[in-house]
């Protein structure tokens, strides 16, 4: 928190600021977390920017600041204020040099935390001693001989051996990038009590979306015999005309409030055991999470430019030319 701008509902604060700071500097950090350890919530907005003219150079009275503020406080730091236990993050991967490679770049650290899950039966012998890797060959209960199903394998883990125990959860593959920010920014949308995050808006007037045969006839022929939901073509092509603003989350890569994602697979379950064969059922799997919304009205929220897909296509079912060095070049500098 920035004494730059702060607003606040004096009714709910617990703790005026302290006057025995003195100067510019602490006095912002000298109010708000004595009110934040008696339980005042505090937060960053994004709904207005500022800019600060300075270059904020720190001088002898800071680090007397510092100093004060350090012994006052010592026993209460350092503070997480976010609590680990309401998100964690899977990450499906297949290639053990990759995690290598990501483990040592710190990828993924701007998530709170994180697992990977291997996939496939490619080698671990590098890997399979690390505590934050699960290894789903392992598992009994597992997908694994339908690689093309691709992340959805990794889901069906996790469910089917209930090994999610967070409020919500992030369900992301190896080939994206993400905000440096990124796990600051969702607290907004569980906040907004969204049900399902999405990422990568597309419209629904794309032909990918619903249109393209190829990645929908099983899926939607699987719909119509288990739910009942003749026309979900005609429904979405209405929903456009009414609004062209319309759009999906065209990846896979979703975070659910854990109880919704438990009944996304209870609904999806059959569909699955449909399609599983197939060489689309990846694309199928990707475009289920929105039918499944739409169908049960679910509360999903899809933001842009939290997370970057790259794409390394991975199973050859995208059919364009991935150039793979330059790719893992960027996933590693998260550029």
């Amino acid at each position: 928190m920035d004494g730059l701008f702060i607003a606040l509902d004096k009714s709910i604060i617990k703790h005026k600021f302290d006057e025995s700071i003195e100067g510019f500097h602490f006095y912002d950090l000298g109010f708000c977390l004595p009110n934040f350890l008696d339980d005042v919530k505090v937060g960053v907005m994004f709904d207005v920017r500022v800019t600060h003219l300075s270059i904020g150079e720190t001088n002898e009275m800071w680090e007397e600041n510092r100093k004060q503020f350090a012994e006052r406080y010592s026993k209460k730091l350092p503070i997480d204020i976010n609590s680990k236990d309401d998100c964690d993050s899977f990450i499906f991967i297949h290639d053990q040099e990759l995690v290598l490679l990501f483990e040592e770049s710190k990828k993924f650290n701007n998530l709170y935390s994180y697992q990977y899950v291997f996939l496939g039966d490619r080698p671990i012998d590098k890997i399979e001693h690390l505590s934050n890797v699960i290894i789903a060959r392992n598992y009994e209960d597992n997908m694994e001989q339908y690689p093309k199903f691709t992340s959805y394998t990794g889901w069906y883990l996790l469910w089917k051996n209930n090994l999610i125990k967070t409020k919500f959860v992030n369900l992301f593959e190896y080939d994206i990038i993400l905000d440096k920010n990124f796990a600051q920014h969702q607290i907004k949308f569980f906040e907004d009590s969204k049900q399902i995050i999405g990422y990568i808006p597309t419209s629904m007037n794309n032909y990918h979306f619903i249109i393209n045969k190829d990645w929908n006839e099983h899926i939607l022929e699987s719909i119509k015999k288990h739910y009942r939901v003749d026309n979900l073509l005609g429904f979405y092509s209405n929903l456009v005309n009414k609004n062209p603003q319309s759009v999906w989350s065209s990846t896979s890569n979703t975070t659910f409030r854990v109880d919704i994602f438990n009944d996304y697979m209870k609904w999806f379950q059959p569909i699955a055991n449909d399609i599983k064969e197939t060489k689309t059922s990846g694309h199928a799997h990707e475009r289920s999470v929105t039918y499944y919304s739409t169908i049960n009205n679910k509360k999903i929220g899809i933001t842009n430019g939290l997370l970057q897909h790259v794409q390394m296509d991975s199973h050859k079912t995208q059919g364009h030319y991935v150039d793979e060095k330059e790719q893992i070049k960027r996933l590693i500098e998260n550029k």
